[in-house]
């Protein structure tokens, strides 16, 4: 599984697993799918609108919708929306009351896909990667998100460059842009990613290793247990362990070092030892040892 690591603006080093050429274009096509049901939906109420002479109607669902999906996506109470969203929303209803003044007597749909129903095909990635933390709907059924290489967090400036090169990755050549790219690049980076300096990540692991896959010692027969106590932990606890001491060795900062000691802390609470270890590290390794050979 390709890897890659990203220094966070606290210079923490965190290894992640990229997102493969295939959870992306499952995602895409989960996306597409919820496009397509969306565009068929909208069209629908449109012309019933139209034949209805309801037009009037449909604009303020529309709005309801949009304020609806702002209100659910980012989680918000709806008396705290924001004043600027508020306000882009009576700007928007009053142009488009304004527009159907003009064109009341209009009873075909065509002039009104261009404002109504398009803006959901253009601007669903967009939109839902900016409100959803680096995830649509498809990203997050994948379990895949976009991340900043720098370690900060993406922005809208980076969704936008990102979606912009949408038109020559994926639409302009049928994904074989994005395809080759994702494909080959070290990072899998399409050229909207390479641009923004982005990537796509897992946001769970993929590998379920047990714990004895990780540290292979002795049996029981010849393994005297230090820390009978150990019982007491899960194998995420152990796997917690032995990533904070595997995160130091590698880099020892003080972020690695204070993460470290925190599991220290922890660890000889629950096994009620006051002294604390002259050698913390070997200490923590015996008590991984001592669970593998308990539990096995």
């Amino acid at each position: 599984m390709q890897k890659i690591e990203i220094t966070t603006t606290q210079k923490v080093a965190i290894e992640y697993e990229l997102a493969s050429w295939g959870e992306r274009l499952l995602a895409f096509i989960i996306d597409l799918i919820i496009i397509l049901f969306a565009y068929i939906l909208f069209e629908s109420l449109l012309e019933m609108a139209l034949s209805h002479n309801i037009l009037w109607a449909f604009i303020l669902v529309y709005v309801g919708v949009i304020l609806g999906a702002y209100v659910l996506i980012v989680g918000k109470d709806i008396r705290k929306i924001s004043p600027f969203f508020i306000g882009f929303l009576c700007v928007f209803l009053l142009i488009l009351f304004l527009f159907v003044s003009f064109v009341e007597g209009v009873q075909q749909t065509g002039i009104f896909d261009m404002i109504f129903v398009l803006p959901i095909f253009l601007f669903y990635s967009l939109t839902l990667e900016s409100l959803m933390d680096g995830q649509t709907i498809g990203k997050r059924a994948m379990s895949i998100k976009v991340v900043k290489l720098t370690g900060r967090e993406p922005i809208l400036n980076d969704y936008l460059i990102r979606w912009t090169f949408r038109m020559l990755d994926i639409w302009g050549s049928l994904g074989m842009v994005a395809s080759l790219l994702i494909g080959s690049s070290p990072k899998r980076q399409r050229l909207g990613d390479i641009v923004a300096n982005t990537t796509v990540i897992r946001i769970n692991s993929s590998m379920n290793l047990r714990f004895e896959d990780i540290n292979r010692i002795k049996s029981l027969e010849n393994y005297e247990v230090s820390y009978p106590a150990v019982r007491q932990f899960s194998e995420q606890d152990m796997l917690l362990i032995k990533t904070a001491i595997n995160r130091f060795s590698r880099y020892p900062n003080d972020a690695h070092r204070t993460a470290l000691n925190e599991v220290l802390k922890i660890v000889m609470k629950k096994l009620q030892i006051q002294q604390r270890p002259p050698k913390p590290i070997e200490f923590l390794k015996t008590v991984i040892n001592d669970y593998i050979v308990l539990t096995r």
